[in-house]
């Protein structure tokens, strides 16, 4: 498990600052485009950050990673390195009506 340590230390990073930026960017009034600034700007390049990074780390620790005992925590850990579980989260707390 100590092999994960660095995806799963990127997929947290990547995610509190998910999290931290979308609250940040709600909180603003109408109108000053902190949600179009996140939604297109700080959301994007964080993920395209901690994606590079997953892909990197996983090059280098490859025989690793890639070795049999840990393969469904490494296929979890790369999801979580990826926006999809946040925006599950958030589709399931914010149901469209």
């Amino acid at each position: 498990m100590n092999k994960l340590l660095p995806l799963f230390t990127v997929a947290t990073i990547a995610n509190l600052f998910t999290l931290m930026l979308y609250s940040n960017a709600s909180g603003q009034p109408g109108g000053t485009g902190a949600g179009m600034y996140f939604i297109f700007m700080e959301m994007p390049l964080l993920w395209l950050i901690a994606i590079i990074t997953a892909i990197v780390i996983s090059i280098k620790r490859s025989k690793a990673l890639f070795s049999g005992k840990i393969l469904k925590w490494r296929v979890l850990t790369l999801l979580f390195c990826t926006p999809g579980p946040i925006w599950a989260l958030y589709v399931i707390t914010h149901p469209i009506p």
